[in-house]
C-alpha cells in the first residue's frame, strides 16, 4: 500500500507516480516497465518544471527526483542515466537501487557499500521493522533482530532478500512484504529528495495545502451566506400593494438644430461652411487665416436689450475687412488701415 501523499506533490511528479496505479513497482523491473510514464519524463526537459518550480534549490537533487521517477516507473537504465548527475551520496544509493531491481546483486552492494549513511535510513528502518514481524516467516523475523541489534537500515541484508525471493525462496507473503518495503524506500527518497531540490518540506506542503482548502471553505461559506441574504421572492399569499398612477413620462424638448451657412473669406475667395450661430462673430479662413467677423446675428447689453452685431466690410482699396455698425448701412466709411473712404453697401 502506497504511504506517499500524491496531493501535496507537484503536478507531474504527482501524475507520474499515478501512471503505475495502485500496483506497487516489482522487486525485479522486468516487465513492469510503464511506457508512457518514460515518455512523460523525456518531454518534461527541465527538472525546475519537474518539480513545479522556477529555480531549483539544489539542481543536482533535481537530478535525483528525475532518476528516482524513471526507477519507480520501471526503468533502471535511465534512472543510472540521471543518476550521474546527483551528488556522490544519492548517486551511489540510486544505483545500489537500481542494479538491485535489475538483479546484479553484486553490483548493487558495491554502490550501496560506498553509502555510509543516508537520511532515509532510519524511517525506513521503522517500517521494515513494523511489516516484517509476520509469524511463520522466520527468514523475515531474523532481519527484523537484524534492523533492532543495528537501530538502522540494512542495506546488505535485503539485497540478500531480494536475490533470494529472485532464486524461488520464499512465498507470495514474502515477495508482497519486500515489495512494500522496496515501494517505501522509493517514496522516503522521492520525498527526501524533492525537499533538497526545492527547500519546501513536505509539512510545509501539506499545511500550505491546508491552508488552501480552509480558503476554499471560506469562500464557499461567504457565497453560500450572500446567496441566503439575497431578498427572495414574495409568498403568493402576500397581498400586493397597490400602485399609485403615475402621468406619462415628460417628452423631451425637440433638439434645436444648429443649422450651416456658407461664407465666402472676403480676402481670398474661399468659401466655407459655419453653423448659423457664428452670425456677428469673427471666425479664421480656413485657406489663408485671415480673420473676418460673418454679418448678422444680435448681441446683448448688460441691460439685456438685443442690439445689431457689427458687420464686415471689405475696403475697396486694399481689400481690408473693416468692423462697422449695422446702422452705417448705405452711409460714408473710412478704412482703418488705408484711411480710403468708401460707402457701406446696403445689404
Amino acid at each position: 500500500m502506497l504511504k506517499l501523499d500524491r496531493s501535496v506533490l507537484p503536478a507531474h511528479i504527482a501524475t507520474l507516480i499515478s501512471m503505475r496505479g495502485d500496483t506497487l513497482p516489482p522487486l525485479l523491473a522486468q516487465g513492469g516497465s510503464v511506457r508512457a510514464a518514460r515518455n512523460l519524463l523525456e518531454s518534461i526537459a527541465d527538472d525546475a518544471a519537474l518539480c513545479g518550480c522556477k529555480v531549483l534549490a539544489d539542481p543536482s537533487a533535481g537530478a535525483a527526483v528525475r532518476a528516482m521517477l524513471f526507477l519507480w516507473n520501471g526503468w533502471p537504465q535511465e534512472c543510472e542515466m540521471c543518476a550521474g548527475m546527483a551528488r556522490e551520496v544519492d548517486r551511489n544509493y540510486l544505483l545500489g537501487l537500481s542494479r538491485r531491481q535489475s538483479g546484479r546483486w553484486q553490483e548493487a552492494k558495491s554502490d550501496l557499500q560506498k553509502v555510509d549513511g543516508h537520511p532515509i535510513f532510519e524511517p525506513l528502518g521503522k517500517f521494515a521493522r513494523e511489516v516484517c514481524d509476520i509469524p511463520g516467516q522466520s527468514e523475515l523475523r531474523r532481519f527484523v533482530q537484524l534492523l533492532g541489534m543495528v537501530d538502522y537500515w540494512e542495506a546488505f541484508a535485503f539485497v540478500d532478500l531480494c536475490a533470494g525471493m529472485a532464486a524461488g525462496k520464499g512465498d507470495k507473503k514474502k515477495e508482497d512484504v519486500l515489495a512494500a518495503i522496496q515501494a517505501r524506500e522509493m517514496e522516503l527518497f522521492l520525498e527526501y529528495a524533492l525537499e533538497e531540490a526545492t527547500g519546501v518540506s513536505m509539512s510545509e506542503r501539506l499545511r500550505l495545502r491546508r491552508e488552501s482548502e480552509s480558503d476554499v471553505q471560506k469562500k464557499v461559506k461567504a457565497a453560500a451566506q450572500y446567496k441566503r441574504g439575497l431578498p427572495t421572492r414574495r409568498p403568493s399569499s402576500e397581498v400586493p400593494r397597490k400602485c399609485e398612477k403615475v402621468g406619462p413620462p415628460p417628452s423631451p424638448e425637440p433638439a434645436s438644430k444648429n443649422k450651416s451657412i456658407s461664407y465666402k473669406c472676403p480676402k481670398c475667395g474661399n468659401v466655407m461652411r459655419v453653423g448659423e450661430d457664428a452670425r456677428g462673430k469673427r471666425v479664421k479662413c480656413s485657406s489663408c487665416r485671415c480673420e473676418f467677423a460673418i454679418p448678422g446675428g444680435a448681441g446683448v447689453q448688460a441691460d439685456g436689450k438685443r442690439v445689431g452685431m457689427e458687420i464686415g466690410v471689405v475696403c475697396p482699396k486694399c481689400r481690408a475687412t473693416v468692423l462697422v455698425s449695422p446702422a452705417l448701412r448705405g452711409k460714408a466709411k473710412t478704412c482703418t488701415k488705408c484711411g480710403a473712404g468708401f460707402l457701406v453697401p446696403t445689404r
